[in-house]
């Protein structure tokens, strides 16, 4: 397949698959479609790979191996290597049966949450980012995200993330007032029509429960923080981002006094890279985001998330600081969304909530764009190697222990879907990174993952938490040749493609008299 060029119609076909992927996960997630149950979380997971799948033939298409570079990306890896570390560390030989018992009874949740989060990052940065209608996307998504808030805290029972979804459609309010300050022209109905209806929404979630006073109060804070910050960098709107900023802070601080900010028992056991886990049950929903970090990663895996919001937001501002008055307002405006969405994925039940991964990642991975600044690109396969070192742990994991994040799936059916999904995501990724052209290395590519899935089921009967079965090999070889019949679909729309361009024009100049 040729390199993308504006002929190439199968690769923006494939991009517009993923990007009505990544909408209908935004809409189904901010409208409260994805719950803080097992369901919930099962829905996000499995849909998230999905469309990574998709966008990795996309890029197949538009022949590019290198991957769009998020500032944020090792800082949310970290995290995934210390759980790994835990997960991996208790390997020994199981004295009854004398195999190996690989895996730890450790809390793979948190690990499998902060590997969706930096894949939809990473999607959203490289796929929402080319939309050419950003003033009615955003729109869109912070109305739903915003509503959906309200939705969900009017609710009887809203659930234990009450926090965290109060914060995060408060970060809607702020994504749905972020069109005011797009290029083009200025429309005043408009702007007053978007303020009020901000202001509106805002009100109303803050007042629909109890416990969303207390978000507001963090919200305050956090907006004053963001725009102080802001102010430092950018100049055009230094003086009023510095005085908003000081008074919604000092607001923020003499109102937070108000909230019990007592920590839990964590907070006195936790150690620098944390336990891997609990270590009775699985995280509940009500725990909150920073908890949970701090216990299961430590606090170097606490601090490498915060450090990594931090760095994202402070580098976007320093590259914004000679851009255009309109680029300076709007990430002013970006960098307090983006502090909210932060403050509700640590916030009480910010883990726990699907909806506050999903908007920390598309706010987090729009911030590029926003701030209209570049990013680095990188080498695809070292971010595709840690993707399936992390997928074969979770595959290897028993599937009843305590820890198995898809325990609820896997307790009522088989696991040859996952068998199934883990070799097309193998061959898939092979096919990417060989930048198949030809029938011969796309063979060569599926017969590789095959091989290596089925020789994969066969390792597990040296592990003491597996066994091996003939119908995992069978759909470890269906999936292999689910991705080769993808990629043929592909390759012969593009080839036809390709031969409609390169057939000569007829002229009929001659005969038109």
């Amino acid at each position: 397949m040729s390199s993308l060029s504006v002929g190439n119609h199968t690769a923006h076909g494939l991009w517009h698959i993923v990007l009505a992927g990544m909408i209908a996960l935004t809409v189904a997630a901010g409208a409260g479609a994805m719950d803080a149950s097992a369901g919930g979380w099962i829905a996000l997971i499995l849909f998230g790979m999905g469309l990574w799948v998709c966008w990795l033939y996309w890029r197949g298409a538009e022949d590019r191996t290198g991957i769009p570079g998020h500032v944020l990306q090792p800082f949310l890896a970290l995290p995934v290597i210390i759980l790994l570390m835990h997960i991996l560390a208790a390997g020994r030989i199981d004295s009854e049966s004398g195999k190996i018992n690989l895996l730890a009874e450790n809390d793979s949740g948190l690990m499998i949450r902060m590997m969706t989060l930096g894949l939809l990052v990473l999607l959203a940065q490289d796929v929402l980012s080319r939309v050419r209608q950003m003033r009615w996307l955003l729109t869109s998504v912070g109305l739903i995200v915003a509503v959906g808030a309200i939705l969900k805290m009017s609710s009887q029972s809203p659930g234990p993330a009450v926090e965290a979804v109060a914060l995060v459609g408060l970060a809607g309010v702020g994504i749905l007032l972020t069109p005011c300050a797009l290029p083009g022209k200025e429309n005043k109905v408009e702007l007053v029509v978007r303020v009020s209806l901000a202001a509106l929404l805002a009100a109303i979630l803050i007042f629909s429960h109890r416990r969303a006073a207390g978000a507001a109060i963090i919200a305050t804070c956090a907006a004053g923080g963001a725009l102080l910050l802001a102010g430092v960098f950018l100049r055009n709107h230094r003086s009023k981002l510095l005085l908003i900023g000081t008074v919604l802070g000092i607001s923020g601080i003499v109102a937070i006094n108000r909230l019990d900010l007592t920590a839990g028992k964590w907070i006195s056991e936790a150690t620098l890279f944390g336990t891997g886990g609990l270590g009775e049950v699985l995280p509940s929903a009500g725990m909150s985001g920073m908890g949970l970090l701090v216990v299961s990663a430590g606090w170097v895996g606490f601090s490498a998330v915060v450090c990594g919001m931090l760095s994202a937001l402070i580098w976007s501002l320093y590259v914004s600081r000679g851009a255009s008055s309109g680029d300076q307002a709007r990430g002013a405006i970006w960098s307090v969304v983006v502090v909210l969405s932060g403050c509700g994925l640590l916030a009480r039940g910010g883990l726990g909530a699907p909806v506050v991964i999903v908007v920390a990642a598309v706010t987090w991975g729009l911030m590029p764009h926003i701030f209209a600044h570049p990013v680095r690109r990188y080498k695809g396969w070292s971010v595709m190697v840690a993707f399936l070192a992390v997928m074969v742990v979770l595959g290897l994991e028993s599937r009843f222990g305590r820890s198995a994040w898809v325990r609820p799936l896997l307790k009522e059916c088989s696991d040859g879907a996952m068998h199934l999904f883990g070799a097309f995501g193998l061959t898939a990724v092979l096919l990417w990174q060989s930048r198949c052209r030809s029938w011969r290395r796309a063979i060569f590519c599926t017969a590789v993952g095959a091989t290596a899935a089925a020789v994969g089921e066969v390792a597990q009967k040296f592990l003491s938490t597996r066994s091996p079965q003939l119908s995992d090999v069978a759909w470890d070889l269906a999936g292999a040749a689910a991705a080769l019949g993808v990629f043929a679909l592909i390759f012969a729309a593009r080839r036809i493609e390709q031969f409609i361009s390169a057939r000569p024009k007829v002229s009929y100049e001659g005969y038109a008299q």
